[in-house]
Order: structure tokens, then C-alpha cells, then sequence
């Protein structure tokens, strides 16, 4: 069942259809339609009440994401793009937001019309992922220095990549900006192929 507080609209884009979320003030999600399996946690499952007992009349409001499934679990996507939209004015200022960063501009005035739900430790890099300057990169062991050196408390890198693999909100909160030393298609949760357009976008290109 859907949340009645939760509203949704979509934006065609040069890496897909993305689904936009909202809680009606802010937005808290933005992610492929298609989105991968492996992103569950981090999408579908804030956003939907699970009835705690299945009942044999269905509900007017009752949603199941499909499910395309492959042989390759990695490759198993949930589609979303049925569910129902809606004119939020918010919606609006995200998309011009959207078509002035894929004209190659950076969107201003943006991050405060942000607001993602995590831990944290989560939130802040989230946060600190939206300080990367536009067309930059960063590691997530410079991250984890900078958490060590704000907090005083030591993280790893592979904590950061954790948080980073959970960051709900693409493009705006940039976690595609971040590489590993192995190369920069490690640890994008949408996919290297969507990363490298992103940062392609931002004037980066990388072998």
C-alpha cells in the first residue's frame, strides 16, 4: 500500500527515465524507474506499508513493484514506472533543476530542497558528497580522512562506500563523483554505464 504522503512524478533524461519522490515539502528520492534489485533497501522499502496480514480483497491504494528477474540476481531490476503521479509544484523546480544539469550547467539552490532519510552517519556524507564541487572527484578514503578528522572517530573507507552505495538522492547529492582507487565504475548503485554519462556531463572523462 502507498503511502499517502508520499507523491512521485517522472523526468526523461539521457540515462532514463528517473522517478522523483517527494514527501509533499521535500524531495527524498530520485532513481531510475528501472531500479535495480539491489537497491531495494534503500527505495522501495521506506516508501511502502506492508499490510501485516494479507487479505483476499485487494486494496484500492495496494502496489507491487514488478519484478524483472534474470539469471544474474545483480541484473534483476524492480520496475516503477506505474506509479501514480503527481503535479507538485516542487516537482517542477526539481526538473528544470535536472535540464539545467544535463545542458551542462551546475543547478543552483538546490540542496535545500533536499531532504533524505538515513543514519547519521549517512547523512553526513551525504552531506559531505554534496560539497564536491561540480566536475570534481573525490575517494572514499579522502571521505573517511575528513569524517575521521570532523568527528574524531575513526571510519573506513569501505563504511563510506556503504553509505555512499545508499544515497537515495542521484545527480543532486553526487555520489557518482566518487572513485575508488581500482577505477571509477566501483561502487556506483546505478550502474557504471549511468555514472560515466553523469560524469561525461560534467566534463570528466575517464578511461
Amino acid at each position: 500500500m502507498i503511502r499517502e504522503s508520499v507523491f512521485f512524478s517522472q523526468y526523461s533524461s539521457p540515462v532514463g527515465q528517473l522517478l522523483l519522490i517527494s514527501d509533499g515539502t521535500y524531495l527524498t528520492h530520485l532513481c531510475p524507474v528501472h531500479l535495480p534489485l539491489h537497491c531495494q533497501k534503500n527505495i522501495r522499502l521506506p516508501l511502502f506499508d506492508t499490510p501485516k496480514e494479507k487479505s483476499s480483497h485487494s486494496h484500492p491504494n495496494e502496489y507491487t513493484p514488478r519484478l524483472f528477474s534474470s539469471n544474474n540476481a545483480s541484473q534483476s531490476y524492480f520496475d516503477l514506472s506505474d506509479l501514480p503521479t503527481t503535479n507538485l509544484p516542487l516537482f517542477s523546480v526539481i526538473k528544470q533543476a535536472l535540464n539545467t544539469y544535463f545542458a551542462g550547467k551546475e543547478p543552483k539552490n538546490i540542496h535545500a530542497l533536499l531532504h533524505p532519510n538515513g543514519t547519521p552517519f549517512q547523512l553526513w556524507v551525504w552531506q559531505a558528497l554534496q560539497k564536491i564541487p561540480y566536475g570534481t572527484l573525490t575517494t572514499y578514503g579522502t571521505l573517511a580522512k575528513c569524517y575521521q578528522e570532523e568527528t574524531g572517530k575513526m571510519m573506513s573507507a569501505q563504511a563510506v562506500g556503504g553509505a555512499v552505495g545508499r544515497n537515495p538522492i542521484m545527480i543532486f547529492i553526487p555520489c557518482h563523483r566518487v572513485i575508488g582507487t581500482n577505477g571509477f565504475r566501483q561502487g556506483y548503485a546505478y550502474g557504471a554505464s549511468i555514472k560515466k554519462t553523469l560524469l561525461e556531463t560534467e566534463g570528466i572523462f575517464l578511461k
